[in-house]
């Protein structure tokens, strides 16, 4: 489940690693349209996201060795449970379709301590995911319009101390139902009106062009989102830790409790993905809260 670090390197501002399994081959091309130049995402495909490696650079944990667990998230904004509102044609109703990995203590690790320049190798039960995937399809000012999906990877890394298996798994599904009701806001919150203002106040343009800034606007909204969870994860992760255990586990856990030590997330288009011919092997992030150590997580990305 553990390898050693053979290379890092700085490309570009980019960190590249060398000699990482990959979870996900490099798919067929099936679902993608060749047309003149890189292919087009199909009108329906499959997304395949994955969370394969944790990269240890600064385990930070003392004279022991770090026992780090995850929790991952997959995210999919798409036409399958996104559709324009039929009373407001500014508007979208539906929820994004999410799937949540496994487990808290010992999903990635199996209870094996692990210390500078490991690398963890995800299992598929925590860190991959598959979704079919459609466009959002508007009507906007009489033209049919076809928004590509957007995909989303969420990673928390935790740190185990002397918080218990339930009090973690309690924190897990607080963290995972707060993921739940801060995409669904997202999504009721967007206005096709404002984004369409904000593409207008860029300049003047053809009406192609303004809707290609309208969906650009639309997406960096999730930037809001991310500083939102990050705000609230960790009091949440907290409280419901607390909440699970009783006055002796408490007593125990405040000593030395679980450390919440970072969230990174990820977007990409399925456009985007396609133009890369199917497939990305991206950083997902760099996770360095210095007294928590430093790690690199990454994964993969293929449409089919």
């Amino acid at each position: 489940m553990m390898s050693r670090l053979l290379g890092l390197a700085g490309v570009g501002g980019a960190l590249m690693v060398a000699a990482v399994p990959a979870a996900i081959a490099a798919p067929s091309g099936a679902g993608l349209v060749a047309n003149a130049g890189p292919p087009i995402l199909a009108q329906v495909s499959t997304v395949d996201l994955a969370i394969d490696y944790v990269i240890v650079l600064d385990e930070a944990d003392g004279a022991g060795k770090a026992e780090p667990y995850l929790w991952s998230v997959a995210v999919v904004f798409d036409g399958t449970s996104i559709v324009q509102d039929p009373q407001d044609d500014y508007r979208l109703v539906g929820s994004p379709r999410i799937q949540f990995g496994a487990g808290s203590h010992r999903n990635i690790t199996g209870g094996d301590g692990v210390g500078d320049g490991d690398v963890i190798q995800v299992p598929p039960s925590v860190g991959q995911f598959s979704f079919p995937v459609r466009p959002i399809e508007l009507d906007l000012f009489g033209r049919e319009v076809s928004v590509a999906p957007m995909v989303a990877t969420i990673a928390v890394l935790m740190e185990e101390d002397n918080t218990t298996d339930d009090g973690a798994e309690a924190a897990h599904r607080a963290f995972n139902q707060l993921v739940t009701a801060t995409l669904d806001d997202f999504v009721e919150s967007l206005s096709i009106r404002e984004a369409f203002v904000a593409a207008l106040q860029e300049g003047p343009a053809p009406l192609d062009m303004l809707i290609d800034r309208s969906a650009a606007h639309l997406r960096a909204q999730l930037l809001d989102v991310q500083e939102q969870l990050m705000a609230e994860a960790t009091s949440t992760v907290k409280d419901a830790m607390i909440g699970e255990q009783n006055l002796i586990e408490n007593a125990w856990t405040w000593f030395d409790p679980d450390d919440f030590v970072g969230v990174v997330v990820h977007y990409a288009s399925a456009d985007e993905l396609a133009r890369q011919w199917g497939y990305m092997r991206p950083t997902f992030g760099v996770i360095d809260p210095g007294r928590h150590g430093k790690w690199v997580i990454g994964g993969s990305l293929a449409v089919s």
